[in-house]
């Protein structure tokens, strides 16, 4: 009997055991398959980049300083940080000398007044009395002095009508955009300052990309203080150095320094959003006639009417949707579905999916 248990057992152990055996080297032959096939890989090179450097800025910038030949602030219209509409009245300045005017004429207006009437009613009284030569004499003396006085009172009020027009001067917000009020007495300061409300990038590049970019080119814009990236174009770029013989502390072969000049390169953005002036961004510019990116025909699959290939993931390969262009050269342009450094099989034979790449 228990010889029997021994050989039961024995036979159970060594199906067990030829079991295991079958299927390691089931699995070792599929490796030994994925593995045993060399995968010539096409990988996507990089565009070329030019990096931009640049703060944010206002559009327009304006700067307001006080006047005293007219006079002292006497109204202040506008809070700092209010947005104000060109033509807004942002102060008003009072001339104390010519009010001193004004007062001195309307002086003499009262004055003036006070002698017409005198003159009035004596000449009123004139003709009261019995007419005779002398009478009517004196009576056109009269009205020549109430004339005289007449004349006296009109010149003073066309005077302060010019001078009312001295007296106060209104300064009125010359662009659209935000104010910052100073409190400063500093006269060399500006007393207001409007930025607009539109921001853009004020960068700059060295003379070797000054050549490189051109107006309207697309660019990402990374802003550093909210890790944000954003998208614009080149605004303008400038032909004359912003800042001619900037050492870049490079030591030539002559060991002399070497010189690089550097040009205005501004960039509009497509969104104002969360930017705020003085920020810093570098901004990435990818170079026309770099921006299609190309891979060989030969590593497209047709299957089921989409078009594959065979991507590199984490070592193995795995097949990858995409769309490109249809042409008759050995390389297409891909629209989608693929990025810069991606590694494809170059060739769609005999491949499949999980095969390794070493």
């Amino acid at each position: 009997m228990k010889k029997k248990h021994i050989i039961f057992i024995s036979i159970i152990g060594v199906i067990i055991v030829a079991g295991i055996i079958g299927y390691v080297a089931k699995n070792n032959k599929g490796s030994a398959g994925n593995k045993g096939k060399v995968v010539e890989v096409y990988t996507i090179p990089a565009k070329d980049k030019i990096f931009v450097n640049g703060i944010v800025v206002p559009e327009k910038t304006e700067n307001i300083f006080r006047d005293e030949t007219k006079g002292t602030i006497d109204k202040v219209s506008v809070t700092n940080g209010q947005v104000v509409k060109k033509g807004d009245s942002l102060f008003t300045y009072k001339n104390d000398s010519v009010t001193d005017q004004i007062d001195k004429e309307n002086q003499s207006i009262t004055n003036n007044d006070n002698q017409k009437k005198k003159l009035v009613d004596k000449k009123a009284k004139q003709k009261g009395e019995t007419p005779v030569a002398a009478t009517e004499a004196k009576i056109d003396g009269y009205q020549e002095q109430i004339d005289t006085v007449q004349t006296l009172i009109d010149t003073s009020k066309d005077v302060v009508e010019k001078l009312r027009d001295k007296e106060y001067t209104s300064i009125k917000a010359p662009i659209d955009g935000k104010v910052i009020l100073s409190d400063s007495k500093d006269m060399t300061k500006p007393y207001i300052v409007i930025e607009s409300t539109t921001v853009y990038v004020k960068g700059n590049i060295n003379e070797k990309d000054q050549t490189k970019i051109k107006e309207n080119q697309k660019v990402d814009i990374l802003i550093f203080a909210i890790n944000k990236t954003i998208t614009g174009k080149i605004k303008s770029v400038g032909n004359s150095p912003a800042t001619p013989d900037v050492m870049a502390g490079a030591q030539g072969s002559t060991g002399g320094a070497s010189a690089v000049s550097y040009y205005d390169a501004n960039i509009a953005l497509d969104s104002q959003e969360n930017v705020v002036n003085g920020f810093h961004v570098q901004a990435t510019v990818k170079l026309e006639g770099e921006g299609e990116m190309r891979i060989p025909k030969s590593a497209i699959l047709e299957e089921d009417g989409k078009q594959y290939v065979f991507k590199v993931v984490d070592k193995k390969l795995k097949k990858q949707i995409i769309t490109y262009k249809k042409a008759t050269t050995p390389e297409v342009v891909v629209l989608s579905g693929l990025n810069e450094n991606d590694s494809i099989a170059k060739t769609t034979k005999d491949m499949k999916e999980g095969i390794s790449v070493e």
